[in-house]
Formats: C-alpha cells, structure tokens, sequence
C-alpha cells in the first residue's frame, strides 16, 4: 500500500491553518476555553501572543523543569521543576494550573528488573 504523503501534508498544514483561526478568533472575543481532562481554563490573559516570555521546558533525570532563557544567551536563573508532563511545566511557566503531586512509589525499593 502506497502512502500518499503529499495528501497528509496538504491536510495537516490545512488543520493547522484552521486551528490557529479559531484560536485567534477566540482571542479576540475574549473567550475562555476549558483544557479537557483538566480543571484548567486557557483564557485570553494566560494564553495570549507572546504571553509566557522565552521559556525553556526540558526534560532532566527526574522530570520535566523549566528556566527563562532569551535565545542565543545562557538562562536567567535555576530551572523550576520537576513536573510529571511538559504541559505542567509550561502551565506553571506561564502562570497556569499548580503543579501536581508526584506519585508515591508502588514498591518500597525498586523493583528488580530480570
């Protein structure tokens, strides 16, 4: 079965094309927008052009942190984390949702892996 990639690619930058639409139109009429599976509402002051500044959400050894950083110099400041997503980061860079509690650990030691 031949995939037809130039289909795909017409169609993806046609979803994008429409969803930044529809986000803009929502920006401009003030409308707010709950995140599904979540208690966080994307509003017009926390989700705006430009709104969380030059952030840098990265993965470390033990979740997932967030600096400010301007491009091309070093960041300002320690990194923030650690958070169990990315999403959770960039909600806390930008002033969103708190962060979540981590998980207590099923096992009192780590399991032995054979």
């Amino acid at each position: 079965m031949k995939i037809a990639w130039k289909e795909i690619c017409k169609f993806l930058a046609g979803a994008t094309f429409v969803n930044a639409g529809i986000l803009f139109y929502l920006y401009l009429t003030n409308t707010s927008v709950p995140v599904l599976g979540t208690d966080y509402v994307v509003d017009p002051q926390t989700n705006g052009p430009n709104n969380t500044g030059n952030i840098e959400i990265f993965w470390g050894a033990d979740g997932w942190w967030w600096w400010s950083r301007a491009r091309g110099y070093p960041p300002e400041g320690s990194p923030i984390g650690p958070f169990l997503t990315s999403t959770e980061a960039y909600l806390d860079a930008s002033g969103g949702a708190p962060p979540m509690p981590r998980p207590t650990r099923l096992y009192k030691q780590d399991p032995i892996i054979t």
